[in-house]
């Protein structure tokens, strides 16, 4: 919302993958178009997270569904690593792990690195909830729990939980992977907005 520039290098982070069998759907509620080699879908109003999400997924034709935020930036092995992972564990879904911008004020780099570290301290583990800036579901799976709930407009805080929740009473598994890695290009102005958020 409002950050085409970092979208653009969003959606060229995951057309120059290595593994190639994709479609790349991009979801707005305020860009119309976004001149970039994808499916986009205009929502017009002012819809949430987890409405974005379940819109593209209905229109998904692919056996897996990863979600991606607008301000993750893709490593060029993302997805052939993602692959790996639901290949060698067998798992409904799979988690990766957000990096620490390279760029940014302090405030973003000292948050990111704090993100980072938790998300290492996981390891290579079926795990019983996942945040969703880097995370994929098999599409049958995603179909069967209902898709997301959404909580609220503007913020994600809360779709995440409630989703993995869905997976883990349905007895379906979430493995967490740290080979599957994006740059979190997050971005917090102010000690005081942080916070505050």
């Amino acid at each position: 919302r409002n950050a085409l520039s970092i979208t653009r290098d969003c959606i060229s982070s995951v057309l120059n993958q290595n593994y190639k069998n994709i479609e790349v759907i991009t979801i707005s509620d305020r860009e119309k178009t976004l001149e970039l080699n994808t499916n986009h879908i205009f929502m017009e109003g002012d819809f949430g997270t987890g409405e974005k999400r379940n819109a593209g997924a209905k229109v998904a034709t692919g056996d897996i569904l990863f979600f991606l935020d607008s301000d993750c930036i893709m490593l060029p092995n993302t997805l052939e690593n993602l692959i790996k992972g639901f290949n060698e564990t067998q798992a409904d879904a799979v988690s990766g792990k957000p990096l620490t911008p390279k760029k940014g004020n302090l405030l973003c780099y000292l948050t990111g690195l704090e993100y980072e570290y938790r998300f290492e301290q996981m390891g290579e583990n079926f795990v019983s909830i996942a945040a969703t800036t880097c995370f994929a579901v098999k599409t049958n799976v995603f179909k069967e729990i209902g898709g997301f709930e959404d909580y609220t407009s503007g913020e994600a805080t809360g779709e995440d939980w409630d989703f993995s929740k869905k997976l883990t009473s349905n007895n379906f598994k979430i493995f967490h992977t740290n080979k599957v890695q994006v740059i979190h290009e997050h971005n917090s102005d102010t000690l005081h907005k942080y916070l505050y958020r």
